[in-house]
């Protein structure tokens, strides 16, 4: 979405790890149809291993289809010279995501996954692999500093340090005072129920270091890390007039919440991919345009596939020319603001549904939208029929942290019922 500007669906993504196809709700082009089966047939022949296991060692076969138009096509075809730098297995070449990068550096070698099966994911499925944000950035300086500027260039360079297990450099640390570690700390506790706390506390301290730590660690390096990047880029004379955008893909939870299946609604959940609380949904992205003077906080909801557009406007380009159909973001700069706006968004899940669902269907496969300050996701493997899944309503405004379920109240239930209505058509 972020290189694309479209939704996984609009491109082709159907089959994301050990999730349902489904059909897509715009293809009436007969071809269009056919490809999209052809496909999900070959998304079928993944790996029947893989494909029959619980488990978070492998879920992202997110192949790209050829022909798909992203950031790196669109400025190569206009004489841009186009590099990428990645740290992580899942938007390697081999799932498309090179096609129209003059240089793609994805050699990534180190193994982070599970020990047990470590000889069947590194070494026969090459997944679970990942580069330290220092060497990437060292290889992205590398090339900038033998940039010739004889072209005008599109940069993309990727990190994953904040990825567990979050990794940082001994020496990065904070500065921080004892009523600074306070504040802190009741910044943490805030955001969970009384029920959670305790336990998810707990379970970040073992080991050693406290996990919370870990990962403010892991965004201080890697802040550290960018800036390495901007003094390079800053030398060279290519940020005088360079359009910036620095942004997540997603977030991570910290025990916040729990489980929703009846097997596991007493675990505490960690990590992200499977639910969408704000903790995962919630993420940062900052633009520099160099034309313009003064930061300002764009009002109303934002999504990753406003990239696009808003770098398309920022370059001068017309976004009505950046591949086939609408492309649904919005330019940041150039677009009103719309305070009633609807941002989608949904995960994968993991596990198959089939004979056992109700006892053993372990994660489920949410889909929903924030609009103003009301967020909607409903789970969309049941999403009609007498099996519907729970529905979640939230009121960010009143309850930021999700700890009140507003479908379960009977004065906003029936507008829960009117927005899973809308999301079936």
């Amino acid at each position: 979405t972020i290189l694309t500007g479209r939704w996984p669906q609009q491109v082709g993504v159907f089959y994301c790890g050990e999730d349902i196809l489904f059909a897509p709700i715009e293809a009436e082009d007969p071809e269009a149809q056919a490809g999209l089966e052809t496909y999900q047939e070959n998304a079928k022949r993944s790996p029947e291993a893989l494909l029959r296991k619980k488990t978070s060692a492998v879920m992202n076969w997110l192949r790209t289809p050829e022909g798909t138009e992203s950031l790196a096509t669109y400025l190569h075809r206009r004489g841009f010279a186009t590099a990428g730098f990645v740290s992580i297995w899942t938007i390697e070449s081999r799932f498309g995501y090179a096609r129209g990068f003059d240089v793609y550096d994805d050699e990534l070698d180190e193994y982070y996954g599970p020990k047990k099966l470590a000889w069947l994911l590194r070494d026969r499925f090459k997944s679970q692999r990942r580069r330290r944000g220092e060497d990437t950035v060292a290889r992205a300086v590398k090339f900038v500093d033998g940039f010739d500027g004889s072209k005008r260039l599109f940069l993309f360079v990727h990190l994953a340090d904040t990825h567990v297990p979050y990794r940082a450099p001994d020496d990065v640390r904070f500065r921080e005072t004892d009523a600074d570690r306070a504040r802190l700390e009741r910044s943490w506790r805030s955001r969970y129920t009384d029920e959670n706390r305790d336990r998810a506390f707990r379970k970040m301290s073992r080991g050693g270091s406290f996990l919370l730590d870990r990962y403010d660690r892991a965004i201080r390096h890697e802040d550290t890390l960018l800036a390495t990047l901007f003094e390079h880029l800053e030398a060279k004379g290519i940020l005088d007039d360079a359009v910036v955008v620095v942004l997540a893909d997603h977030g991570d939870s910290f025990g916040q919440h729990r489980y929703l299946s009846s097997s596991q609604q007493n675990r505490l959940f960690f990590e992200h991919s499977v639910y969408v609380w704000e903790e995962t949904q919630h993420v940062p992205m900052v633009v520099l345009d160099p034309r313009r003077e003064g930061a300002v906080r764009v009002a109303g909801n934002v999504s990753q596939v406003d990239v696009v557009p808003t770098v398309l406007g920022a370059l001068g380009f017309d976004r009505a020319t950046f591949g086939s159909g609408t492309l649904p973001g919005r330019d940041l700069f150039a677009d009103p603001p719309d305070l009633h706006r609807r941002v989608y968004f949904l995960t994968f899940g993991r596990g198959r549904p089939g004979l056992l669902e109700d006892l053993f269907t372990d994660f489920p496969r949410f889909v929903g939208f924030r609009e103003g300050d009301l967020k909607f996701f409903v789970d969309r493997a049941r999403l009609k029929g007498p099996k519907q899944g729970r529905c979640f309503l939230y009121d960010l405004g009143d309850d930021p942290n999700e700890k009140r379920n507003l479908c379960e109240d009977p004065v906003t239930a029936p507008r829960a019922a009117r927005f899973r209505d809308e999301l079936v058509q």
